[in-house]
């Protein structure tokens, strides 16, 4: 492979988004603003960010170094 896996991911998620109108900069804010009302356990802030999200076509991806996200297929 010529690339690592993360330089592909990011890449995929960029041709994707690009495919179907998804602009990153936005994305990223929303996921951004989504953390401020899980950091208290406010999740029903952070479930309605999310729905938010899902509805555009980006699935997030929440783990132990914060969240991430895709495109869905």
């Amino acid at each position: 492979f010529e690339q690592s896996p993360q330089a592909y991911l990011t890449e995929r998620r960029a041709r994707l988004g690009k495919a179907r109108g998804i602009d990153v900069t936005p994305v990223d804010a929303q996921i951004a603003e989504r953390a401020a009302p899980r950091a208290p356990k406010g999740w029903e802030g952070g479930d309605e960010n999310r729905k938010q999200l899902a509805a555009l076509g980006v699935a997030l991806h929440d783990g132990s170094s914060g969240t991430d996200w895709s495109v869905q297929d």
